[in-house]
Parts: C-alpha cells; structure tokens; sequence
C-alpha cells in the first residue's frame, strides 16, 4: 500500500513523499475438508494461512513422520485410493517469519467388517453346562455382531459386547 505525506509552510512552500507501507501479519491456519472418507475413496484437506508475507506450510501425520508435502499460503493434501493406514492425525504447519503455528484435525477412514477366518482363542467353549461363544470382528463404524441362534432359543441366555482393547 502507499501512503503520500504532504507538508505545506506558509502557503508557498510544499513538500510531498510517497512510500510503499508493508504491513506483516499471520492467522492461524485453517484446515477445511472431509475429515472421514471410505476406504479407496479420496482425502482431500485444505489448510489455509492468511499472512503477509506469505507462510511456508508442511503437512505431516502424526506429528512424527517427515512433511509430507510443502507449500506457500494455502496447502491441499489429496490422498487417492485411502487405506485404512491412511487414519490419523494430520497436522498443517505454518512457518510464516520466525513464528511456527499449527492446526490438526483427525481422519477417520471408514470400512467394512472384517471378520477373521481363524483367530486363537475364537469360537465356543462348553463348560459346566455353559456354553461361551466369541467373536471378534473389526470395523469403522463398529459392525453389529448379530447371533441368530439365540433368537430360537427360549431358555435363558445373556449377551455381552465389548470393544477391542
């Protein structure tokens, strides 16, 4: 921007100068974009810096690995075929001047079921006329553990659910 300063002296005597003013100022970033996507689908995040001059951003996963990406004032991450690895804590860095600021938002990756074939410790034990069964699945969101055998039986039974430690 430049600003013209204009002196007058007694009426005959003018002087004018006219500098360029830099001002130097830094948001907080701003992550936007869809924060829980399907397996193989597409994660896109978008992190934004409004700063003069213009900040340098990284993103990165977990605050552990190495940047994934690099950029100046607006950064958009675009992870394609997204694996359930893929979850996690991103974070957006913003080095504007000597400042350091991040923003970090956590990525769900949805998908189906997975119900392992063969599992030490899976199955039904029988002991002292009762019988417990386990079975142990995976899951985002949680899939329902239905079991149809206990709808037919009228003696007494009890169900328990838990999640995976």
């Amino acid at each position: 921007m430049k600003v013209t300063c204009q002196v007058t002296f007694q009426k005959k005597h003018q002087i004018e100068e006219t500098v360029t003013l830099n001002v130097t100022y830094v948001k907080d970033p701003q992550i936007t974009g869809n924060k829980t996507v399907k397996e193989d689908g597409t994660l896109g995040l978008t992190c934004s810096v409004d700063s003069y001059p213009p900040s340098d951003i990284t993103w990165s996963k977990n605050r552990t690995s190495p940047p994934l990406q690099n950029y100046t004032e607006k950064a958009t991450l675009t992870i394609s075929n997204v694996t359930r690895e893929h979850a996690g804590e991103y974070v957006c860095t913003a080095q504007h001047l000597n400042r350091t600021m991040t923003a970090s938002t956590v990525v769900t990756v949805m998908y189906h079921p997975v119900i392992p074939v063969i599992l030490p410790g899976s199955g039904c034990v029988d002991q002292a006329e009762v019988m417990t069964c386990v079975c142990v699945s995976q899951g985002v969101p949680l899939p329902l553990i239905e079991w149809p055998l206990l709808e037919l039986n009228t003696e007494k039974y009890s169900l328990t659910t838990s999640p995976a430690c």
